[in-house]
Protein backbone atom coordinates (compact mmCIF):
# COMPACT_ATOMS: atom_id res chain seq x y z
CA UNK A 1 0.00 0.00 0.00
CA UNK A 2 1.35 3.61 -0.89
CA UNK A 3 1.81 6.22 1.64
CA UNK A 4 -0.41 7.90 0.30
CA UNK A 5 -3.73 5.36 0.25
CA UNK A 6 -2.23 4.55 3.93
CA UNK A 7 -3.15 8.27 4.89
CA UNK A 8 -6.22 8.54 3.16
CA UNK A 9 -7.67 4.85 4.58
CA UNK A 10 -6.21 6.64 8.19
CA UNK A 11 -7.95 9.85 7.56
CA UNK A 12 -11.60 7.78 6.72
CA UNK A 13 -11.05 6.09 9.92
CA UNK A 14 -10.73 8.51 12.35
CA UNK A 15 -13.51 10.62 10.52
CA UNK A 16 -15.85 7.95 10.91
CA UNK A 17 -15.06 7.32 14.71
CA UNK A 18 -15.77 11.29 14.74
CA UNK A 19 -19.26 10.76 13.23
CA UNK A 20 -19.87 8.12 15.47
CA UNK A 21 -18.83 10.79 18.66
CA UNK A 22 -20.84 13.28 17.64
CA UNK A 23 -23.76 10.89 17.09
CA UNK A 24 -23.54 9.27 20.56
CA UNK A 25 -22.93 13.44 21.92
CA UNK A 26 -26.43 14.08 20.05
CA UNK A 27 -28.22 11.11 21.40
CA UNK A 28 -29.83 11.47 24.64
CA UNK A 29 -28.40 8.66 27.43
CA UNK A 30 -31.19 5.67 28.08
CA UNK A 31 -31.58 7.19 31.57
CA UNK A 32 -33.14 10.41 30.58
CA UNK A 33 -35.75 8.21 28.39
CA UNK A 34 -38.99 6.89 29.45
CA UNK A 35 -39.32 3.59 29.82
CA UNK A 36 -40.68 2.57 26.68
CA UNK A 37 -38.22 4.72 24.88
CA UNK A 38 -35.65 3.02 26.95
CA UNK A 39 -36.26 -0.43 25.86
CA UNK A 40 -37.07 0.41 21.88
CA UNK A 41 -33.46 1.87 22.06
CA UNK A 42 -32.00 -1.04 23.38
CA UNK A 43 -33.81 -3.12 20.54
CA UNK A 44 -31.83 -0.74 18.24
CA UNK A 45 -28.61 -1.42 19.87
CA UNK A 46 -29.29 -5.24 18.84
CA UNK A 47 -30.09 -4.53 15.84
CA UNK A 48 -26.90 -2.90 15.20
CA UNK A 49 -24.81 -5.26 17.02
CA UNK A 50 -26.97 -8.25 14.86
CA UNK A 51 -26.08 -6.63 11.80
CA UNK A 52 -22.60 -5.60 12.19
CA UNK A 53 -22.40 -10.05 12.73
CA UNK A 54 -23.86 -10.82 9.90
CA UNK A 55 -22.06 -8.12 7.57
CA UNK A 56 -18.85 -9.56 9.32
CA UNK A 57 -19.84 -13.46 8.43
CA UNK A 58 -20.68 -12.02 4.90
CA UNK A 59 -17.46 -10.27 4.10
CA UNK A 60 -15.24 -13.03 5.48
CA UNK A 61 -15.48 -15.30 2.86
CA UNK A 62 -17.84 -17.50 4.93
CA UNK A 63 -19.75 -18.62 1.30
CA UNK A 64 -17.66 -20.20 -1.84
CA UNK A 65 -19.26 -20.13 -4.96
CA UNK A 66 -17.43 -22.34 -8.27
CA UNK A 67 -17.56 -24.49 -10.92
CA UNK A 68 -16.93 -27.83 -9.63
CA UNK A 69 -17.74 -31.27 -11.62
CA UNK A 70 -20.62 -33.33 -10.62
CA UNK A 71 -19.14 -36.68 -10.93
CA UNK A 72 -20.78 -37.79 -13.89
CA UNK A 73 -18.84 -35.28 -16.62
CA UNK A 74 -20.84 -32.79 -16.15
CA UNK A 75 -20.12 -29.01 -14.90
CA UNK A 76 -22.01 -27.37 -11.73
CA UNK A 77 -22.13 -23.73 -10.69
CA UNK A 78 -22.33 -24.49 -6.51
CA UNK A 79 -22.79 -22.31 -3.62
CA UNK A 80 -21.45 -24.06 -0.67
CA UNK A 81 -21.68 -22.23 3.22
CA UNK A 82 -18.09 -22.80 4.36
CA UNK A 83 -18.35 -21.13 8.02
CA UNK A 84 -21.05 -21.57 10.56
CA UNK A 85 -23.31 -18.75 11.04
CA UNK A 86 -22.15 -16.37 14.26
CA UNK A 87 -23.30 -18.49 17.64
CA UNK A 88 -25.07 -15.38 19.18
CA UNK A 89 -27.04 -14.39 15.82
CA UNK A 90 -30.06 -16.00 16.89
CA UNK A 91 -29.66 -14.50 20.58
CA UNK A 92 -29.48 -11.37 19.09
CA UNK A 93 -32.46 -11.39 17.39
CA UNK A 94 -34.15 -12.64 20.38
CA UNK A 95 -33.18 -9.83 22.54
CA UNK A 96 -34.34 -7.35 19.78
CA UNK A 97 -37.72 -8.77 19.54
CA UNK A 98 -38.11 -8.79 23.25
CA UNK A 99 -36.82 -5.30 23.61
CA UNK A 100 -39.58 -4.24 21.28
CA UNK A 101 -42.23 -6.66 22.26
CA UNK A 102 -41.35 -5.18 26.23
CA UNK A 103 -41.74 -1.40 24.84
CA UNK A 104 -44.75 -1.99 24.38
CA UNK A 105 -46.35 -3.35 27.52
CA UNK A 106 -44.40 -0.43 29.26
CA UNK A 107 -46.00 2.03 27.16
CA UNK A 108 -49.49 0.15 28.16
CA UNK A 109 -48.47 0.14 31.80
CA UNK A 110 -47.58 3.47 32.28
CA UNK A 111 -51.20 4.55 30.48
CA UNK A 112 -52.69 2.61 32.66
CA UNK A 113 -51.47 4.24 35.54
CA UNK A 114 -52.00 7.38 34.35
CA UNK A 115 -55.26 6.47 34.78
CA UNK A 116 -55.74 4.87 37.42
CA UNK A 117 -52.48 5.98 39.79
CA UNK A 118 -53.53 3.29 42.33
CA UNK A 119 -53.43 0.05 40.93
CA UNK A 120 -53.42 -3.31 43.28
CA UNK A 121 -50.72 -5.81 42.22
CA UNK A 122 -53.47 -7.81 40.78
CA UNK A 123 -54.09 -5.21 38.51
CA UNK A 124 -51.14 -4.17 37.39
CA UNK A 125 -50.15 -7.89 35.83
CA UNK A 126 -53.53 -7.84 34.08
CA UNK A 127 -51.63 -4.57 31.84
CA UNK A 128 -50.64 -5.29 28.79
CA UNK A 129 -49.90 -4.20 25.25
CA UNK A 130 -53.08 -6.49 23.64
CA UNK A 131 -51.97 -8.39 20.36
CA UNK A 132 -53.95 -11.59 19.67
CA UNK A 133 -55.54 -12.90 16.50
CA UNK A 134 -59.23 -10.44 17.20
CA UNK A 135 -58.70 -7.25 18.23
CA UNK A 136 -59.24 -6.00 21.98
CA UNK A 137 -62.19 -4.81 23.47
CA UNK A 138 -62.13 -2.32 26.37
CA UNK A 139 -63.51 -4.46 28.92
CA UNK A 140 -60.63 -6.79 28.40
CA UNK A 141 -58.20 -6.88 31.63
CA UNK A 142 -54.75 -5.84 29.56
CA UNK A 143 -56.95 -2.43 28.66
CA UNK A 144 -59.77 -1.80 30.93
CA UNK A 145 -57.93 0.52 33.40
CA UNK A 146 -56.76 2.89 30.46
CA UNK A 147 -58.96 5.85 29.90
CA UNK A 148 -61.19 5.22 27.17
CA UNK A 149 -59.10 7.44 25.11
CA UNK A 150 -56.48 5.30 25.20
CA UNK A 151 -58.54 2.17 24.69
CA UNK A 152 -59.89 3.53 21.71
CA UNK A 153 -56.24 4.53 20.43
CA UNK A 154 -54.98 1.00 21.10
CA UNK A 155 -57.90 -0.94 19.64
CA UNK A 156 -56.96 1.21 16.43
CA UNK A 157 -53.63 0.01 16.37
CA UNK A 158 -54.80 -3.13 16.53
CA UNK A 159 -57.69 -4.64 13.96
CA UNK A 160 -56.94 -6.98 12.20
CA UNK A 161 -59.56 -6.88 9.31
CA UNK A 162 -58.46 -10.71 8.09
CA UNK A 163 -55.71 -13.28 8.06
CA UNK A 164 -54.05 -12.20 5.19
CA UNK A 165 -53.81 -8.72 6.46
CA UNK A 166 -52.33 -10.21 9.61
CA UNK A 167 -49.45 -11.26 7.58
CA UNK A 168 -48.49 -7.53 6.52
CA UNK A 169 -49.04 -6.31 10.02
CA UNK A 170 -45.97 -5.60 11.88
CA UNK A 171 -47.16 -6.35 15.40
CA UNK A 172 -49.01 -9.47 14.82
CA UNK A 173 -45.54 -10.28 13.20
CA UNK A 174 -43.30 -9.22 15.91
CA UNK A 175 -45.36 -10.98 18.64
CA UNK A 176 -45.78 -14.34 16.89
CA UNK A 177 -42.07 -14.17 16.18
CA UNK A 178 -41.18 -13.06 19.71
CA UNK A 179 -43.37 -15.86 21.52
CA UNK A 180 -42.02 -18.77 19.55
CA UNK A 181 -38.46 -17.30 20.54
CA UNK A 182 -39.48 -16.75 24.08
CA UNK A 183 -41.36 -20.67 24.48
CA UNK A 184 -39.74 -22.80 21.97
CA UNK A 185 -36.70 -22.15 20.44
CA UNK A 186 -34.26 -19.95 19.85
CA UNK A 187 -35.36 -18.18 16.41
CA UNK A 188 -32.89 -19.68 13.84
CA UNK A 189 -31.30 -17.72 10.90
CA UNK A 190 -29.87 -18.61 7.69
CA UNK A 191 -27.90 -17.80 4.80
CA UNK A 192 -29.90 -16.93 1.56
CA UNK A 193 -28.59 -15.64 -1.82
CA UNK A 194 -30.65 -13.58 -2.77
CA UNK A 195 -28.57 -12.57 -6.58
CA UNK A 196 -26.31 -14.19 -8.58
CA UNK A 197 -24.63 -12.75 -11.79
CA UNK A 198 -22.47 -14.75 -14.13
CA UNK A 199 -19.69 -13.39 -16.19
CA UNK A 200 -17.44 -15.66 -18.32
CA UNK A 201 -14.49 -14.75 -20.45
CA UNK A 202 -13.94 -17.73 -21.94
CA UNK A 203 -17.15 -20.56 -22.03
CA UNK A 204 -17.47 -23.86 -24.16
CA UNK A 205 -21.20 -24.86 -23.40
CA UNK A 206 -21.84 -28.49 -24.83
CA UNK A 207 -25.62 -30.29 -24.47
CA UNK A 208 -28.41 -29.12 -22.49
CA UNK A 209 -27.20 -26.43 -19.74
CA UNK A 210 -29.93 -25.01 -16.84
CA UNK A 211 -29.21 -21.59 -16.20
CA UNK A 212 -31.59 -20.04 -13.41
CA UNK A 213 -31.98 -23.30 -11.22
CA UNK A 214 -35.48 -22.52 -9.11
CA UNK A 215 -35.71 -22.69 -5.82
CA UNK A 216 -34.60 -21.80 -2.23
CA UNK A 217 -30.95 -20.45 -2.05
CA UNK A 218 -30.60 -21.17 2.14
CA UNK A 219 -27.91 -22.57 3.41
CA UNK A 220 -27.78 -22.65 7.56
CA UNK A 221 -24.70 -25.22 8.04
CA UNK A 222 -21.02 -25.38 7.22
CA UNK A 223 -21.61 -27.68 3.98
CA UNK A 224 -24.94 -26.76 2.93
CA UNK A 225 -25.03 -26.26 -1.13
CA UNK A 226 -27.47 -24.59 -3.62
CA UNK A 227 -26.48 -25.61 -7.21
CA UNK A 228 -27.16 -22.65 -9.48
CA UNK A 229 -26.71 -23.85 -12.82
CA UNK A 230 -25.73 -26.96 -14.79
CA UNK A 231 -23.69 -27.61 -17.90
CA UNK A 232 -23.57 -30.83 -20.10
CA UNK A 233 -20.87 -32.77 -20.44
CA UNK A 234 -17.52 -31.51 -22.02
CA UNK A 235 -18.43 -27.89 -21.06
CA UNK A 236 -15.73 -25.80 -19.84
CA UNK A 237 -15.35 -22.19 -18.50
CA UNK A 238 -13.71 -19.65 -17.32
CA UNK A 239 -15.14 -16.63 -15.29
CA UNK A 240 -16.40 -14.30 -12.66
CA UNK A 241 -19.13 -15.31 -9.92
CA UNK A 242 -20.85 -12.28 -8.27
CA UNK A 243 -23.19 -13.37 -5.51
CA UNK A 244 -25.14 -11.38 -2.88
CA UNK A 245 -26.05 -12.76 1.02
CA UNK A 246 -28.59 -11.79 3.07
CA UNK A 247 -29.60 -13.36 6.38
CA UNK A 248 -33.30 -14.37 6.56
CA UNK A 249 -35.58 -15.85 9.03
CA UNK A 250 -35.39 -20.43 8.88
CA UNK A 251 -38.47 -21.89 8.28
CA UNK A 252 -41.53 -22.74 10.30
CA UNK A 253 -42.05 -19.39 11.37
CA UNK A 254 -44.68 -16.55 10.30
CA UNK A 255 -41.80 -14.22 9.00
CA UNK A 256 -39.86 -17.31 7.50
CA UNK A 257 -37.27 -16.34 3.95
CA UNK A 258 -37.61 -12.40 5.22
CA UNK A 259 -34.85 -10.72 5.45
CA UNK A 260 -33.83 -10.48 8.99
CA UNK A 261 -32.40 -7.01 9.82
CA UNK A 262 -35.19 -4.83 7.30
CA UNK A 263 -37.67 -6.81 9.19
CA UNK A 264 -36.59 -6.31 12.74
CA UNK A 265 -36.11 -2.43 11.55
CA UNK A 266 -39.90 -2.63 10.04
CA UNK A 267 -41.12 -3.85 13.54
CA UNK A 268 -39.32 -0.79 15.39
CA UNK A 269 -39.86 2.14 13.11
CA UNK A 270 -43.92 1.03 13.27
CA UNK A 271 -43.39 1.08 16.98
CA UNK A 272 -41.89 4.64 17.27
CA UNK A 273 -43.89 5.98 14.41
CA UNK A 274 -46.99 4.68 14.39
CA UNK A 275 -48.06 3.17 18.23
CA UNK A 276 -45.76 5.69 19.85
CA UNK A 277 -46.69 8.57 18.09
CA UNK A 278 -50.41 7.65 18.56
CA UNK A 279 -49.91 7.11 22.13
CA UNK A 280 -47.72 9.05 23.74
CA UNK A 281 -50.04 12.59 23.72
CA UNK A 282 -52.18 9.92 25.88
CA UNK A 283 -49.43 10.08 28.27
Amino acid sequence: MSKGKGRTTVAKRHANQLAAARARQQSPPLSALSDHRRKLAWAECHIQEGKSLSEGWVNNKSYEVSVKPDGQGRLELVGEQVKPLPDVLGLVIGDALESMRSSLDNLAFALACKNSRALTADEQEDVSFPIHNQPPVATHRSITHMSPAAQAAIISLCEYPAMRAKEQDALWLLNKTNNRDKHRAITVAAADVSKYSLYFATATIVGPAQIGIGGPKRTTKVGDRNVFAKFGVGSQLQGNVGTTLQIVFGEGLEVADREVWSTLRWFHDHIRDTVFQALEPLL
